[in-house]
């Protein structure tokens, strides 16, 4: 049967039998309405009430105060709850395009679609309850523990709620639509103006924020995060996970909060806050990082670029072809930079331990420390920047004006090149290596190893030149303090070294235009003064030697016991003390020599003049050999051999001449007590003979 128009009062009642239908349908307050068959357009008024069995369809229903269930097997459609009214949708009930309007609720335990919730409206999904494609035009939707909602859409004004152990998926929240999420949500997408917050305990996965946000709060996790133009907050206690930031997007990181393998691509950044943690990010070129938080283990790639700020502290990051720049109070450490990669640490910035290889750079004009620079990698030191401990793998480090190095290691194939106006200190140069100081440079207390090599323009201090190492002072260096424990420095045409000390092997040698003064040759070392060059007040020990090439110049040397000078240039105020010998050989001219015990021999070809020969000093002129001017004191001797001459020879009380076969004196003078012995085949010309001298013949 049919029924059209009915109105059911108070206490009334209409049972409508499967197979029954109704329509028009009042149910006024007191009134029931009982639906096992099928209904259309009813009007259920406040305190009236409609109940839909198993079986029956209901569709066009206002409940305008009034109540509408929805049993096991029955369905609704088109049902419009407006102020005061209430859908109750029960387990295994359906609703279908329910509008709930201003003061109307539904509550969803069965299966609901297409649903509009207006302003003022609220839709809820309990526990076992399954909504898709509802629209919240201004209303709210809460779905509980058990429940879940699809595709909902949340409009300006609408507030989609998910509690603990609700799930929400392929929501869309427009401009002015909120979601508050603290159980699970699936590939939502907030749209701008639009809002999302990851509550406490709420995990999200795959939204997309294209203009809108999302919050994650403490205690809720997001994952998967596509943000296109919009901006994800990871707020403390909150965790981000695999974001992606594209052109426009911002992540935030704040105090407290973590963000774990993000992507921030061309055009996204990536802020961390003092107190913020991420780890893992992966920067794209045009991204961006801005850290005052912690990050580790970032790789930036070619056109990406992190800056870590005051306070921020960054470990592990790689720039694969990107930059990373450290401000004032930023850190970072164990960088490594590959090629086409930048670290820029600005003053006030402190790097420790980047590895620098092949075609990376670092810039520092702050602190650095433990560096490694393989081939074709480089580092520059700016002013006002202070490097220490960097190792050189084949790679260059340059000091620049301001700039300091201390305690920098160069390996095979590595340089240290300090220019002017920079320093280095306490290098160790290895085989291979090369450190270079450039004119207005200065370095202090290198260590040349043996295959390791020096080069100076500028100024050093203290160097130690192993075996088989290598310093050379160029024009315009000066050195002081050197010591060459068997290596090598060479003092090139306008270089200067003073105070070198040369043993075990070691080899100074003063080129033309070099000049050298104050060396000290002990056992086994070595000082050769080529023609040009000059040497000044050098000491000869047991076992040293000094020897002065023709065109060479020595003035004021000491030689010692067992010291040796060997003189074929100019020589001048030696003093050679017991045990201490110097040769002037051919073409060797030396001029106030003073014998203090030690002995001059006057080779052929040689000569020696205003010689002063001292109690057990012994001046021997070979054949050949010219000696003039000579004094020869108390206990001391002069002694010619054949074809050597002498003239002028003073000899004083307790001093010997002593003229072998074929030697000439001339114009000798025996004064007080000097003795002169003419051997056979020996003459003595114009001699002098004063009181209490003798001339033994």
């Amino acid at each position: 049967g049919s029924a059209t128009d009915a109105t059911v009062s108070g206490g009334g009642v209409q049972t409508v039998l499967a197979g029954g239908v109704t329509s028009g349908t009042t149910v006024d307050s007191g009134g029931t309405e009982d639906l096992a068959g099928s209904g259309y357009g009813g009007t259920v008024a406040a305190g009236g009430s409609q109940t839909i069995a198993s079986g029956g369809m209901d569709s066009g229903t206002t409940l305008d105060g009034g109540s509408q269930t929805v049993d096991a097997g029955g369905s609704a459609t088109g049902t419009t709850v407006s102020g005061g009214g209430v859908q109750t949708v029960s387990a295994g009930g359906v609703a279908g395009g329910t509008t709930v309007d201003s003061g109307g609720t539904e509550d969803l335990a069965g299966s609901g679609y297409g649903e509009t919730v207006a302003a003022g409206g609220s839709q809820t999904i309990a526990s076992g309850g399954v909504d898709s494609g509802t629209t919240l035009d201004g209303g709210s939707q809460t779905v509980d523990d058990g429940g879940s909602a699809t595709g909902a859409t949340v409009d300006s004004g609408g507030v989609q709620t998910v509690s603990a152990g609700g799930v929400t998926s392929g929501t869309t929240v427009s401009s002015g639509g909120t979601e508050n999420l603290a159980g699970s949500g699936y590939g939502e997408t907030i749209s701008a103006g639009g809002s999302q917050t990851v509550e406490s305990g709420g995990v999200d996965s795959g939204a997309t924020l294209s203009g809108g946000t999302q919050t994650v709060a403490a205690g809720g996790t997001a994952s998967g995060t596509r943000i296109d133009g919009g901006s994800q907050t990871v707020s403390a206690g909150g965790s981000a996970t695999s974001a992606t930031v594209n052109s426009g997007g911002m992540q935030t990181v704040s105090s407290g909060g973590m963000a774990l393998s993000s992507t921030v691509e061309a055009g996204g950044t990536q802020t961390v806050s003092a107190g913020g943690t991420v780890s893992g990010t992966q920067v794209g070129s045009g991204g961006t990082e801005d850290l005052a938080g912690t990050g580790e283990g970032e790789t930036v790639s070619a056109g990406g670029s992190q800056t870590v700020e005051a306070g921020g502290v960054d470990s592990g990051a790689t720039l694969a072809g990107g930059s990373q720049t450290i401000s004032a109070g930023g850190s970072a450490t164990s960088t490594t930079v590959n090629s086409g990669g930048v670290q820029t640490v600005s003053s006030g910035g402190v790097a420790g331990g980047t590895i620098i290889d092949g075609g990376g750079t670092e810039n520092l004009a702050g602190t650095g420390y433990g560096e490694t620079v393989t081939a074709g990698g480089s580092q520059t030191v700016e002013s006002g920047g202070v490097d220490s401990g960097a190792t050189l793998s084949g790679g260059t480090q340059t000091v620049d004006a301001g700039g300091v190095a201390t305690s920098t290691t160069v390996e095979t194939g590595g340089s240290q090149t300090v220019g002017a106006g920079g320093s280095a200190a306490s290098a160790t140069v290895g085989s291979g290596g090369v450190q270079t100081v450039a004119s207005g440079g200065v370095v202090s207390g290198t260590i040349i190893d043996g295959g390791g090599t020096e080069n100076l323009a500028g100024a050093g201090y203290g160097e130690t030149v192993s075996s088989g190492g290598s310093q050379t002072i160029d024009a315009g260096g000066v050195d002081s303090g050197a010591t060459l424990s068997g290596g090598m420095q060479t003092v090139s045409s306008g270089g200067i070294a003073a105070g070198t000390t040369v043993s075990g092997g070691g080899v100074q040698t003063v080129a033309s235009g070099g000049e050298a003064s104050g060396t000290a040759i002990a056992a086994g070392g070595s000082q050769t003064v080529d023609a040009g060059g000059s040497a000044s007040s050098a000491t000869v020990d047991n076992g040293g030697v000094q020897t002065v090439a023709a065109g060479g110049v020595d003035s004021g040397t000491t030689i010692g016991s067992g010291g040796t000078e060997d003189l074929a240039g100019s020589g001048a105020d030696e003093t050679v003390l017991s045990g201490g010998s110097q040769t002037i050989a051919a073409g060797g001219a030396d001029s106030g020599a003073t014998l203090d015990g030690g002995s001059q021999t006057i080779g052929a070809g040689g000569s020696a003049t205003s010689t002063t020969v001292n109690a057990g000093g012994t001046q021997t002129v070979s054949s050949g050999g010219v000696a003039v001017d000579t004094t020869v004191n108390d206990s001391g001797t002069q002694a010619l051999y054949g074809g050597g001459t002498a003239s002028g020879t003073v000899i004083n009380s307790g001093g010997t001449q002593s003229i072998n076969s074929g030697a000439v004196a001339s114009g000798s003078v025996l004064s007080g007590g000097g003795n002169q012995d003419v051997g056979s085949g020996g003459s003595a010309v114009a001699t002098q003979v004063d009181s209490g001298s003798e001339q033994a013949v």
